[in-house]
């Protein structure tokens, strides 16, 4: 059974996350989201208030043109990387997952977290080459600094 509610499951999530990490500093912003950088990724995560999931989300790619060219490419990236889904939403790629939480499981959540960054963090500059735009975050190495990692997406 999940936690009562969905603060419940942010608490629980952000303790995972901080331990999980060895970032004891993550706290949510004000939309309640976490973001976490890990190499040239910004990573996103957001408790779901409506159901027991939390999704994680990355913008993978900024200031990118819809061509049928990167549109293809994203569907070959949906086969190829489940349970990863790769999108464009107004001039960004956006690759994102969700972990169900009922019951709420932190190694689930941390394997998810650790299986988006490191697909993006791996596949982030090779979209840029070949379509343009610009990569999140240029640094590595994980850490707690928000940066615009977590601007509205959905």
């Amino acid at each position: 059974m999940w936690p009562k509610n969905w603060q419940q499951l942010q608490q629980a999530a952000i303790a995972a996350l901080r331990d999980g990490t060895e970032l004891p500093e993550l706290e949510p912003d004000e939309s309640g989201d976490v973001t976490i950088r890990y190499g040239s990724a910004g990573l996103c995560v957001r408790v779901n208030r409506d159901t027991p999931q939390i999704g994680i989300f990355s913008r993978a790619l900024l200031d990118v043109e819809a061509t049928p060219a990167l549109l293809d490419a994203l569907n070959e990236l949906n086969v190829q990387h489940r349970p990863a889904t790769f999108y464009f939403y107004k001039s960004t790629v956006v690759a994102a997952t969700e972990v169900d939480c009922d019951p709420f499981h932190p190694p689930a959540l941390l394997r998810a977290l650790r299986f988006l960054s490191q697909l993006v963090d791996e596949i982030d500059e090779d979209l840029s080459l070949r379509f343009g735009g610009r990569t999140c975050l240029q640094e590595a190495g994980p850490s707690a600094d928000p940066g615009t990692a977590c601007q509205r997406v959905n």
